[in-house]
C-alpha cells in the first residue's frame, strides 16, 4: 500500500521516514498541504495521514480538497494526540498519535487489516 504522510513537524517527519524504512508499504512524507496536493497529482495513494494544524494549508483545507478532487482516498487526520478517520468508514476508531516505531507500525498494520476486511 502507498501512504502519503503530511506533517509540519520536522522531527515527526524524520521519525516516520525512519520507521517506514523496514515496512513493506511505501510512504511519501511531506511538510504541508501544498506539497501534499503536488504529490496527489503525481501519484496514487491508498491513504493520506495528515496533521490538522499546518502552515500554508490546514489539514481541514487539505481534507476538503482531497474530498472534492480525490474522493476515494481515505484520510487519517491527527491532532497533537490522536489520529482518526475522515471519509474512511474502515477507520471508525481513534488511534493515539504514534510517537515510537512500534506504535506507528501497529497503527499502519491495523489500518491495512481493516482495509482488507471490506
Amino acid at each position: 500500500m502507498r501512504f502519503l504522510v503530511v506533517d509540519n513537524n520536522p522531527t515527526y517527519r524524520d521519525s516516520i521516514s525512519k520507521w517506514s524504512e523496514s515496512s513493506e508499504n511505501y510512504f511519501d512524507v511531506v511538510s504541508d498541504g501544498v506539497e501534499a496536493i503536488e504529490k496527489l497529482d503525481e501519484f496514487s495513494y491508498d491513504f493520506v495521514l495528515c496533521a490538522l494544524y499546518m502552515p500554508k494549508m490546514s489539514g481541514y483545507k487539505l481534507h476538503h480538497i482531497i474530498t472534492e478532487k480525490y474522493s476515494a482516498i481515505p484520510i487519517i487526520v491527527s491532532d497533537d494526540f490522536n489520529c482518526f478517520g475522515i471519509n474512511c468508514p474502515i477507520i471508525s476508531r481513534k488511534y493515539e498519535k504514534p510517537t515510537e516505531k512500534y506504535s506507528f507500525i501497529k497503527m499502519i498494520d491495523d489500518i491495512i487489516k481493516r482495509t482488507h476486511k471490506t
